[in-house]
This record gives C-alpha cells, sequence and structure tokens, in this order.
C-alpha cells in the first residue's frame, strides 16, 4: 500500500504543471518514503 501511495505521488510530482500542487505531492513523497524506509527499522527484514 505503502509503495503505490510512493509511486502516485512521485508520478503526480512529475506530471503536476502547479507550483502549490507540485509542493503538496513533494510533501506526500516525503512522508510516503519515511513510511516505506523508517517505519519499522527495528526489523532486521527492513
Amino acid at each position: 500500500m505503502y509503495l503505490v501511495i510512493f509511486m502516485g505521488s512521485m508520478m503526480g510530482l512529475v506530471l503536476t504543471g502547479n507550483l502549490i500542487t507540485m509542493f503538496l505531492f513533494w510533501e506526500l513523497t516525503r512522508i510516503s518514503s519515511f513510511m516505506l524506509i523508517g517505519f519499522f527499522h527495528e526489523k532486521e527484514e527492513s
């Protein structure tokens, strides 16, 4: 689920033509990237 959110926000970031929308997609990319990388940092599998 987090990977789909990350990919969708990256596509929105690339395809946007508006600066405000680009900022929103950038923040969504940042949050979803944290959820992919840093959320389960205690587990060895992560």
